[in-house]
C-alpha cells in the first residue's frame, strides 16, 4: 500500500503494476514525445557512475504541461536492478514522490515501442517477432496487444539462445494474454515471413540477420542503450528507409546499433527523426517500400509522465 510520509508519497513496485498498465503507458508515452517535441517538456541523458560490477544511472526531465520535476536513478550491481523516480513540484520543489521503478521502468520502455510502430508501420502485421526472452519480452507482448487498433495481431513468435527459457515464456504468455506465442529454434526462422521485428537484448554482436528480414515493413530495437551494444548489423541499418530514436541528444551517446554506419558515413544524423515530431505530424511522409527502423533509449522524459500518472491516482 502507498504510504504518505510528511507530503511524499512513496510508492512500490505492487502499487505501480495495481495503478497503471500497458494502456496508460501508450498514452503517457505518446504525451511524453508530443510535449518533448513542442518544447514544452525538456529532457537530460542518462550519466553513468561506475565501478568493477557496478554502476548507478541517473536521468531527468520536467515538464511545464505538468508542473512536475522528475530523476531516475537505479543501480546495476550483483546481476539485479533497482530502479526508482522521484517526483518534485515546479512549483516549489517539495518531493511529492518517491516511486519504486523497476515495472514502470519496463511499461514505458515497451510501450514506446509499441507507439513507434503504430505510428510507422503501414501495413496491418499480423505476426509480431521478439527476439529476447528477458525482463522487457512480457512487457512487449502486452504493449503490443494493447495497440491492436492499429496491428490486429494475430500470433507472436519469440527466439531467445537459451530454448528452456524461451518454451517456457512462449507457453506462460500464451497462457497470459490468450494470444497464440510460438517459440522458434532460431532468430532466423522466427522473423521469416514477418513483418513487424522487435529485438530486446544486451547483445553486442547482432542478433537478427540481415538476410532473413526479407519480409519486414518495421523494426523497432529496443536493447541498445550503451554504445557497447549492437542489436542489428550495419547492413539492416542502412537498409530502412527511415530511423526514428526516441531523441537524437540521448541516440549519440547510446546509439551503439547506429555507431558503426554513423562513423563509417553510410547515415548521417540528419536523416535520423525524432519520434516525437512523428508523432506530431499527421502528414509525415512514409516510405511506400521497405523498412522503417525505431532505435529505442530510453528516456526519463517517459518516465517523468508515466510515473506522473501513477501518482496522480494514488493521490
Amino acid at each position: 500500500m502507498a504510504l504518505r510520509l510528511a507530503e511524499t508519497l512513496r510508492l512500490t513496485e505492487a502499487d505501480v503494476a495495481r495503478l497503471v498498465g500497458p494502456n496508460d503507458a501508450l498514452e503517457a508515452v505518446r504525451s511524453a514525445h508530443l510535449d518533448l517535441a513542442l518544447g514544452t517538456a525538456v529532457n537530460v541523458p542518462r550519466a553513468r557512475a561506475r565501478l568493477v560490477g557496478a554502476t548507478l544511472h541517473s536521468m531527468s526531465a520536467a515538464s511545464s504541461s505538468l508542473g512536475l520535476l522528475g530523476t531516475k536513478v537505479y543501480a546495476v550491481a550483483g546481476g539485479a536492478m533497482h530502479s526508482f523516480v522521484q517526483l518534485f513540484s515546479a512549483d516549489n520543489g517539495t518531493l511529492l514522490a518517491h516511486i519504486e521503478a523497476n515495472e514502470l521502468g519496463r511499461l514505458r520502455t515497451t510501450a514506446a515501442s509499441a507507439v513507434a510502430a503504430r505510428r510507422l508501420v503501414q501495413a496491418n502485421p499480423q505476426e509480431l517477432a521478439i527476439i529476447g526472452t528477458g525482463f522487457q519480452a512480457e512487457g512487449l507482448v502486452a504493449a503490443y496487444l494493447a495497440a491492436s487498433a492499429g496491428f490486429q495481431l494475430q500470433k507472436i513468435r519469440v527466439y531467445s539462445r537459451d530454448q528452456a527459457r524461451r518454451e517456457h515464456f512462449a507457453e506462460a504468455a500464451t497462457s497470459r494474454f490468450g494470444t497464440s506465442v510460438r517459440a522458434y529454434a532460431s532468430a532466423a526462422a522466427a522473423v521469416d515471413g514477418v513483418e513487424l521485428v522487435v529485438t530486446a537484448t544486451s547483445s553486442s554482436q547482432p542478433v537478427v540477420p540481415f538476410e532473413a528480414l526479407t519480409t519486414v515493413r518495421h523494426i523497432s530495437a529496443i536493447g541498445s542503450n550503451a554504445l557497447s551494444r549492437r542489436e542489428l548489423c550495419p547492413r539492416t541499418v542502412t537498409g530502412a528507409k527511415l530511423i526514428v530514436v526516441d531523441e537524437r541528444a540521448t541516440a549519440e551517446r547510446e546509439g551503439g546499433t547506429l555507431l558503426g554506419p554513423i562513423e563509417h558515413g553510410r547515415v548521417n544524423w540528419n536523416q535520423v527523426e525524432e519520434l516525437g515530431d512523428v508523432l506530431r505530424q499527421d502528414s509525415f511522409s512514409l516510405p511506400s517500400s521497405g523498412y522503417t527502423l525505431y532505435c529505442s533509449h530510453g528516456l526519463a522524459v517517459q518516465d517523468l509522465y508515466l510515473a506522473a500518472e501513477v501518482y496522480r491516482r494514488a493521490a
